[in-house]
This record gives structure tokens, C-alpha cells and sequence, in this order.
């Protein structure tokens, strides 16, 4: 990871599938209203990728891989989620702290970032499967309220 402080006010782009059998978004059925769902944050290292947006001159297009949408984030509220909490073995209670770290990947895409824990989630498989779903949710609370910064593409 680099040194690049991520600050609170800066946009984030978020791939978002775009093919509703990959059950990354839909429309309720009542109101019309775009859903992004806890699928679209899954990964295996359980730290979402993003894009920042000033490091891709605002243009989410940059971001967008072939039949997905964007939707933005902003990292103040990627940390306001505040904590995703676990417990040890022993019974003792975690707080992870949700943070959106620079990750440039160099040469391929220097606007990648991560969104993490700190700590790490520990435990079973199980036990951080469940943490990081909480999390996911809470993301994909925020992207649904924001909608599409881009609607799917069909290429």
C-alpha cells in the first residue's frame, strides 16, 4: 500500500455487474427503485475495490469494465459506516474500523483503492464471512441511495 491519504470528501467508482442474473442490482418491484445488493461488494480477500475519481479526471467511464454499471461512493461515508464488530473465542467483543486505503496497482491502474478493516477480520471462516456481509450491506445501503453515477453498458 502507498502512503496517499485518501481523503474524506473523494468520490469512488464501484463496478457494478451488469446483468441481473449476476444479482448485483434491481428494481423493486413497488417503486421502481434501483437496489444495489450486498453481491456487488463481494471479494475474496473481503477489501472491496474501488476506483478514486480524481485519479481517473472524474470520468467513471475509465473505471466501467465491459456490461457493468458505476456507482459512486464517498469515502466519508464509506467510514462513517464506523465498525463491524466480532468476537474472539474467548468471548471478547472487536471493533474493525472501516477505512478506504490508496492501493495503485502501477503500470495497470493508479486510481485503485481498498476498502478495509483494521483490524483484520479473524476468526472462522464463518465468523468473517458473516462480518464482512455486514459490511457489504452497509455499502450497498450506500450505493443504492446514491444510484447509477453510470447504468450498465451492453458491450
Amino acid at each position: 500500500m502507498t502512503d496517499d491519504h485518501v481523503s474524506d470528501d473523494e468520490e469512488l467508482y464501484r463496478n457494478v455487474r451488469g446483468a441481473l442474473t449476476d444479482d448485483e442490482y434491481f428494481h423493486d418491484p413497488h417503486t421502481g427503485q434501483l437496489i444495489i445488493t450486498a453481491q456487488a461488494f463481494r471479494d475474496r480477500k473481503k477489501e472491496p475495490s474501488v476506483d478514486r475519481a480524481k485519479l481517473r479526471d472524474y470520468n467513471p467511464d475509465l473505471s466501467r469494465m465491459a456490461g457493468s454499471g458505476i456507482v459512486s461512493l464517498i469515502t466519508e461515508d464509506v467510514r462513517a459506516i464506523g465498525t463491524v464488530q466480532t468476537k474472539s473465542p474467548d468471548g471478547q467483543t472487536f471493533q474493525h474500523a472501516v477505512d478506504v486505503e490508496a492501493a495503485p496497482i502501477p503500470s495497470k491502474n493508479e486510481a485503485h483503492a481498498l476498502i478495509t478493516v483494521s483490524p483484520e477480520f479473524f476468526g472462522s471462516e464463518a465468523k468473517q464471512k458473516h462480518a464482512f456481509s455486514l459490511l457489504r450491506r452497509a455499502l450497498a445501503t450506500l450505493a443504492s441511495k446514491n444510484g447509477w453515477t453510470l447504468e450498465p453498458n451492453k458491450s
